[in-house]
């Protein structure tokens, strides 16, 4: 017999056997992350004769996005005991949980992918890019540009919230960051071993695994700001490569000399239609145009919405409208790359993933292309 619930108090021990045969994390780290950052109702499981056997944690986040903006959940530490796997448990806790989303008023939601195709295929797109660089320390070292730093520790919580954000004011969608969600990085970077770089209006946070070093955040002003803080780095004892990314609209630095590679980094899912489409600014004239939107796993977000735009701004809800009446037809997939702008809809419209019958103007005005920073990786 196979319940589908929120977990209670009671079962978190079993919450937490899941994540250590699934995920491996020192003990220390995993007790720390789920009395820290799992808030109680927040984990979705699926329950065979009592045992917990597959379950997704769901941690509350705020994103900007087309200057709204929303609380966005992110999925986290998704994972089903290897016995129980390949019998479409996670298809359920997922769907259960989108739809605990929704009735929580969230319209979209993020995660950090194991492999896109296992997600895109359940409704996910990818959402931000990274440009990912891997280079030898010792072509580091040819910088020799120096700058003070000290060791990144907790009391630094509020100084890389501001520097965070300033970056951040420069992409959409953007992930919002207080001070105590700057302190959760600090801390999650030094539980696992890693290290922390601050100095001048930059900062790093990573850590060295058997000569490499993978920087899993880069956060600066000015771009010229990065030599000082990647020449640091590299003298790390033992260091042979340094891996890192920068924001998608970055134009190539030319002191480095490597060619990075544009890769997908977040997905995005629509948890409910209305409330993702509604209160965007859209650059676009006023009027309106029916969306058939299709979603296999979700019915509620299966059917025609009526998109408006007044003064700039987006208005969504359900049509009575048939699918043959919509001006466009889309899955829920192209969908979310739109809103989220990893795809413009001139893009979209002429790859084929969407099928346009009018209001292509309307439409390829309101969606056009935008460069994400989100960097939480779970």
């Amino acid at each position: 017999m196979s319940n589908l619930r929120l977990l209670t108090p009671s079962d978190i021990p079993q919450a937490l056997h899941i994540w250590d045969v699934c995920f491996g994390d020192p003990p220390e780290f995993t007790k720390w992350y789920f009395e820290t950052r799992v808030k109680p109702g927040r984990i979705m499981g699926l329950f065979e004769d009592e045992k917990l056997v597959s379950d997704t944690l769901i941690i509350p986040y705020r994103v900007r996005m087309r200057e709204k903006y929303v609380q966005a959940p992110y999925i986290v530490g998704a994972a089903t005991l290897p016995e129980h796997r390949r019998k479409g448990h996670m298809e359920r806790v997922l769907k259960e949980a989108l739809l605990h989303m929704k009735y929580g008023g969230a319209g979209v939601t993020f995660l950090h992918p194991f492999r896109d195709s296992f997600y895109r295929r359940l409704g996910w797109e990818n959402a931000t890019s990274l440009l990912e660089y891997t280079l030898d320390a010792e072509q580091l070292k040819e910088l020799r540009a120096f700058g003070d730093f000290e060791p990144i520790e907790l009391g630094h919580a509020g100084v890389l919230q501001s520097r965070y954000m300033a970056m951040a004011a420069r992409a959409d969608p953007a992930l919002i960051r207080g001070a105590r969600e700057s302190g959760y990085r600090i801390e999650e970077t030094l539980m696992e071993g890693g290290f922390g770089m601050l100095g001048g209006d930059a900062y790093a946070l990573g850590r060295e695994f058997d000569g490499k070093i993978a920087v899993h955040e880069l956060i600066y002003n000015r771009i010229d700001n990065i030599y000082p803080l990647l020449f640091e780095i590299a003298l790390i004892p033992g260091a042979h490569t340094v891996s890192f990314a920068l924001p998608s609209w970055e134009t190539p630095p030319e002191r480095l000399n490597g060619e990075p590679k544009l890769a997908p980094n977040i997905m995005m899912r629509v948890v409910d239609v209305e409330e993702a489409l509604s209160g965007l600014e859209l650059v676009a004239p006023n009027g309106s145009a029916a969306l058939y939107i299709k979603d296999a796993l979700c019915p509620w977000n299966d059917g025609v919405f009526r998109l408006e735009i007044e003064n700039g701004v987006s208005k969504a809800e359900r049509s009575n409208k048939n699918a043959e009446a919509a001006d466009a037809e889309m899955d829920v997939q192209t969908l979310a790359a739109l809103i989220s702008g990893h795809m413009s809809f001139e893009n979209a419209a002429t790859s084929g993933s969407i099928r346009v019958k009018s209001e292509k103007k309307l439409l390829g005005s309101a969606f056009t292309r935008l460069n994400g920073f989100i960097l939480e990786k779970y």
